[in-house]
């Protein structure tokens, strides 16, 4: 009998039996760590998923104890469902408009002849609602790409920052646009401008409430993308819409209304691109 140990007859060392990650989520004791390559026991909703991972390459990312978020994401997704269903519930029939307002042009603009949307209740909610998945949307697009600039990494503070700037991008185009209505005397087709804008964001943030946490939990980046060209769809689609306002409601021709939209809608994103494009 020759022993596997006797190094005469096998110089080499023998192969071990390799070892492979199970098909369940349970822990792979042969697992690096600091690597997460599978879910740990009852952590199913607030653990990252496979959706975190280089377009390129397509292969996991190594994870660093930093982004282990203890769940912050999935605490985003049921504070925002939280806040749907409360005003869902509080505010049914005004719910149903601003839901049936992103299919329909009709219904966009029967709802705001009813009331300024600015000075509803539903509005402060669904904004934060939508500003925090847009936040979130843009950052797990950039972390795809590795895109995100600085110091920043996946977690709640980078977030943070996106949320932030989703808001202060809506409160300083909205004061901007204002401030154009009062100098060139278009209150109007200012307020419909600004009503059209509130109510789309709005409702683009109840139809993420769906289709991200989808995108996140199922792994699919090709929706996170797709996402991304939809809000591009829905924002080009306003844009044109408010054009044909401003030629029926403003005397200024197409030419002026066009650079007016560019100025406000495009420049910014270019500028604000290009600057990323230094870190």
């Amino acid at each position: 009998m020759f022993s596997p140990d006797d190094t005469t007859l096998y110089p080499y060392p023998m192969p071990g039996p390799e070892i492979l990650p199970p098909d369940s989520a349970w822990f792979w004791p042969g697992q690096p760590a600091g690597e997460e390559y599978v879910m740990l026991p009852g952590r199913f909703l607030t653990q990252d998923t496979s959706l975190l991972r280089p377009a390129d390459t397509g292969l996991p990312l190594k994870f660093r104890p930093e982004m282990d978020t203890q769940g912050w994401v999935f605490w985003i997704f049921a504070l925002s469902l939280l806040v749907v269903g409360i005003v869902r519930f509080s505010f049914p029939r005004r719910f149903q408009q601003l839901s049936k307002a992103l299919a329909s042009e009709r219904s966009l603009v029967s709802m705001l002849r009813e009331g300024d949307l600015f000075n509803e209740r539903i509005m402060p909610g669904l904004l934060l609602v939508f500003a925090a998945l847009m936040g979130l949307l843009f950052l797990i697009h950039a972390y795809q790409h590795q895109l995100i600039p600085g110091p920043l990494s996946f977690d709640a503070l980078a977030w943070g920052v996106m949320t932030l700037a989703v808001l202060c991008w809506w409160m300083l185009r909205s004061l901007a646009i204002w401030i154009l209505g009062f100098v060139f005397k278009t209150f109007e087709a200012t307020a419909m401008y600004l009503s059209r804008i509130l109510a789309m964001n709005l409702g683009f943030g109840l139809l993420l409430t769906v289709t991200l946490p989808l995108a996140w939990y199922a792994g699919l980046s090709w929706m996170i993308t797709g996402l991304l060209y939809l809000a591009v769809a829905f924002n080009v689609y306003r844009i044109l819409r408010s054009l044909g306002d401003g030629i029926r409601l403003t005397p200024f021709g197409l030419s002026y209304l066009l650079l007016f939209a560019f100025t406000l809608e495009v420049l910014p994103v270019l500028i604000l691109v290009g600057f990323l494009r230094f870190f």
